[in-house]
């Protein structure tokens, strides 16, 4: 997991969301959370909990995100092809 403070811009996060997508499908062994659901839900805990995770990397907690876009984004790839 990365703790870079650089922000990432879009054509990078597609870039990391296709590689990351590459990694479960050739690397499951490395996929704790190997079912959606309890991916989904280790990322829900883990952002409830991530004060503290960038608490202990020395780090501030980045201010609020754009949530509605990541939450449409979710939401799509439910459905998008």
């Amino acid at each position: 997991m990365s703790n870079e403070s650089q922000p990432m811009t879009r054509a990078e996060f597609i870039e990391f969301l296709t590689e990351f997508a590459r990694s479960a499908r050739t690397s499951p062994e490395k996929w704790e959370n190997d079912s959606l659901e309890s991916y989904l839900e280790a990322c829900a805990a883990w952002l409830a909990d991530s004060d503290n995770v960038y608490k202990n990397w020395g780090k501030p907690l980045p201010d609020d995100g754009p949530w509605n876009l990541v939450a449409d984004m979710l939401q799509a790839g439910r459905v998008y092809e």
